[in-house]
């Protein structure tokens, strides 16, 4: 790995604080290439642990693995389309996890327009309301019964109307 830079006789404020960030950046570029090699099976961590700084590794490492095949494609694309309202989750969830599959599919390659987007929450937010929906329950008249006998309650409204 790299080694920190340090330079005799330039001891201005400026330089320290530069020197301060670069071993910092440093320090957390060769934290970013361990972890990314610890991730590795055992046989292919001596393939690339050549390699010293996080981003050269990243580059080869999108060269090698990065491509999105098809099925996967397919894959991220059908669980979009078919994904429901878990009843556990509120609507923030549910859209908080829609977008994540919309960006899933964004990084995978695959841009869907604004109406797509659009058509599909929609379909999921009117799918899951209506899952919602529960019977009416109030009192309904009953035309078989009738309108009951007359108690004479109401003869004065009307006599008041004729």
């Amino acid at each position: 790995m790299a080694e920190p830079i340090e330079l005799e006789n330039r001891q201005t404020a400026q330089y320290c604080r530069e020197l301060d960030e670069y071993n910092k950046w440093l320090e957390q570029d060769m934290s970013a290439c361990f972890t990314m090699l610890i991730c590795m099976h055992a046989y292919l961590i001596h393939e690339y642990e050549k390699y010293q700084m996080a981003k050269e590794l990243w580059e080869v490492l999108m060269v090698a693995y990065g491509s999105t095949s098809a099925t996967r494609l397919r894959a991220l694309f059908l669980r979009f389309n078919q994904y429901v309202l878990d009843p556990k989750h509120s609507m923030i969830q549910h859209l908080d996890v829609m977008k994540g599959m919309i960006r899933e599919l964004q990084n995978a390659g695959y841009e869907l327009s604004d109406e797509q987007q659009l058509l599909v929450v929609l379909r999921h937010a009117f799918d899951a309301h209506a899952g919602q929906r529960k019977p009416y329950k109030g009192k309904r008249w009953n035309k078989s019964i009738g309108a009951g006998p007359d108690t004479g309650a109401t003869k004065h409204v009307t006599r008041d109307r004729t």
